[in-house]
């Protein structure tokens, strides 16, 4: 990935299918955005707050059964690191990926 020097948008690989939601609620605007993902099979989720609106669509992603990361290092939240930080250990721990169950 390569930055453009003059913002902080991140051009994903050519090919790859990008898809940018702006919202104005925590959760994810479920049928438009759900309908686009599940081109997907893997999603990347970046973003502010962190704490919140991150926070929020992980959870909605979780609950409907979607491969995803949400990568730290693009997300941020304007209550500061700390808050930024403790959601992160909250999301890797809660919605961490379970292991496939044994079925021998």
């Amino acid at each position: 990935m390569d930055a453009c020097a003059d913002s902080l948008l991140i051009h994903p690989p050519a090919g790859l299918l990008t898809v940018v939601q702006e919202k104005t609620t925590y959760a994810l605007p479920h049928k438009d955005l759900f309908d686009l993902v599940g081109l997907c099979t893997h999603i990347d989720v970046v973003g502010f707050d962190t704490d919140a609106c991150v926070m929020a669509a992980a959870i909605n992603l979780f609950d409907e059964g979607y491969d995803f990361d949400v990568l730290g290092e693009y997300c941020a939240s304007t209550n500061g690191w700390d808050y930024h930080e403790a959601a992160m250990k909250i999301i890797s721990k809660v919605l961490a990926r379970q292991p496939e169950p044994n079925h021998s």
